[in-house]
């Protein structure tokens, strides 16, 4: 039996480059989701990603899934930077669900939307939230 993962795609550009005249300042770099897609696991990462609470655990789709099936993935996009500049963005997969629990995967966005203004500020790093979606995916082989 073949494990499969949701696979996030970013694209990046920069918006304001580095002041030339300011040697702390990184310039703004940002981003958004691409695509979002159900696609097998190499063994490697089938052994490695099988804990949740690892890196990259929480992307694993845990129940039994066959290519051609529909799942649904709760994905969030994070912009990250500090006080010098902004330095990309970040997503996480906060859920996956089969396309029939549909209802379960909107209560749980819904939930997480009531915290719309996501923000982590740390000293002189934070973490904003760009964007917070569903995602169909059709599993590929």
């Amino acid at each position: 039996m073949h494990r499969y993962k949701i696979d996030v795609d970013v694209d990046t550009w920069i918006e304001r480059d580095p002041d030339p005249d300011d040697s702390w300042d990184i310039g703004d770099e940002t981003g958004s989701i691409t695509s979002v897609k159900a696609v097998r696991m190499s063994d490697w990462e089938a052994e490695h990603y099988s804990d949740p609470g690892r890196y990259g655990g929480q992307h694993v789709i845990r129940f039994d899934v066959n290519p051609g099936e529909t799942v649904i993935a709760l994905v969030s996009c994070t912009e990250t930077g500090c006080t010098f500049g902004r330095t990309g963005v970040l997503t996480m997969v906060h859920g996956i669900w089969p396309a029939s629990e549909a209802e379960i995967a909107q209560e749980r966005k819904a939930e997480l939307e009531q915290n719309s203004d996501y923000s982590v500020p740390w000293n002189g790093y934070f973490e904003d939230l760009v964007s917070l979606e569903l995602y169909t995916c059709i599993v590929q082989a």
